[in-house]
């Protein structure tokens, strides 16, 4: 939570977190995902993320696949969901149960970047 008078905490492209469902989508089946910033929206005190996903029957264009890399939750080969993204706003991060890990590798948030951008 932000107190008055507190500057709010700005998430920013790149960041991976791994955020509970009920800030992104109450009903995925997951208690919850990791998952990358891809774009802030100061304004709106929102950003959107894109999660992942290790389900090999899953994959589908626009998804984006990562190796195992622990710095960023991601225990297991998988894909970032681009084709899926959701608003989150940024008080989530404030929650205490959003575990933040570190940026995502350049190589693969460029991929999930140009992704994003096309498929809107």
């Amino acid at each position: 939570m932000t107190w008055p008078g507190q500057r709010l905490w700005i998430p920013y492209v790149g960041l991976v977190s791994k955020l509970p469902r009920d800030h992104y989508d109450p009903s995925d089946p997951h208690k919850g995902r990791p998952a990358v910033v891809v774009k802030v929206m100061q304004t709106e005190r929102a950003c959107m993320v894109v999660t992942r996903t290790t389900e090999v029957g899953v994959v589908r264009p626009y998804d984006i696949v990562h190796q195992i890399d622990l710095s960023v939750g991601c225990d297991h080969q998988g894909w970032w969901q681009v084709r899926r993204d959701y608003r989150v706003l940024f008080s989530a991060f404030d929650d205490e149960d959003v575990e933040i890990y570190q940026t995502l590798d350049n190589d693969t948030l460029t991929q999930v970047l140009r992704a994003y951008e096309e498929r809107r």
